[in-house]
């Protein structure tokens, strides 16, 4: 189970950083209109030569923070090929990264995760299976009648012989071994199973709790967001493209804008990849996946 939360960890991880070298790709794309424009401007005299300059230092900019983003992905694709046979080739991933999940109840997975994990039902078991040592060993001080029977052949004499059934009756008497030592022993290791179901216990409580507290805050922090920003940024870049092309603003603004724009998609992605690896760890302390 560890082994396949971080499988897709590793996934999602390689998923976002494909995403952000979408944005960053876009952005750059964007960018390099913007300096075709502001070329043949200056060609007609009708642009300024910093202008072009100026935006040329921006897609620099973009370039190195696309190819740091490339080597990230590297990176990324290599903790995933870590869980997949030899030989295998991952050239990108499909998913959706978003999260479907809203904000979760810790009081009931708490009870699910006590259900679902396979540490503490083993735990579980062995206290059981300690349990019944402890029965059959403390009944070892009653004396258990033994039953034989069967049939017999014997010489009679006289050169006779006779056959008949025979039955025996033999009740073993428990002077010294009464089973005082097995049962100490299983009552000491029911003792050692229950302390550690205790503490293992007040473990998964405090990590699902904990850990379901993040992810709602990460969730909430989510919505907020992307309520905040709603569409504005596609509207925002067509308003100040209009407005440097009227002369209402300089490319300084214009770069902004779309910096603005850039910045924002970016944070909406950390945040959802935020909210998917809160996920993926509380799957993870509660033992199974989330949504099933």
């Amino acid at each position: 189970w560890q082994a396949r939360t971080s499988l897709r960890l590793a996934f999602y991880q390689l998923l976002a950083a494909q995403e952000r070298e979408r944005f960053f790709s876009a952005g750059l794309k964007g960018i390099e209109n913007v300096i075709r424009v502001l070329r043949d401007r200056e060609r007609e005299g009708e642009g300024s030569k910093f202008d072009r300059m100026r935006t040329e230092r921006e897609r620099a900019e973009l370039l190195a923070e696309l190819a740091l983003v490339q080597a990230e992905m590297e990176l990324e694709r290599s903790r995933l090929l870590a869980f997949l046979p030899p030989a295998t080739q991952v050239a990108t991933v499909a998913g959706q990264i978003e999260t479907i999940l809203g904000p979760l109840d810790g009081t009931a997975l708490v009870q699910r995760a006590m259900g679902a994990r396979e540490d503490f039902r083993g735990e579980q078991r062995r206290l059981e299976q300690f349990r019944l040592e402890a029965r059959a060993a403390d009944r070892l001080k009653i004396p258990e009648p033994v039953v034989n029977a069967g049939f017999k052949r014997a010489d009679v004499g006289l050169n006779r012989i006779a056959n008949g059934g025979v039955i025996g009756v033999s009740i073993p008497l428990p002077l010294f071994n009464k089973g005082q030592t097995e049962v100490a022993r299983y009552s000491a290791e029911q003792e050692r199973i229950s302390a550690r179901l205790q503490i293992l216990t007040q473990r998964i409580r405090a990590a699902v709790e904990g850990t379901v507290r993040a992810f709602n805050v990460r969730v909430q922090a989510r919505d907020r967001y992307r309520q905040e920003l709603a569409d504005s940024g596609p509207e925002l870049i067509r308003i100040a493209t209009v407005a440097y092309q009227e002369g209402e603003i300089g490319v300084l603004q214009l770069l902004d804008a779309y910096r603005s724009q850039r910045q924002a998609q970016l944070r909406m992605l950390d945040i959802q990849r935020a909210v998917k690896e809160a996920q993926i760890e509380l799957e993870r302390v509660v033992g199974e996946e989330l949504g099933k």
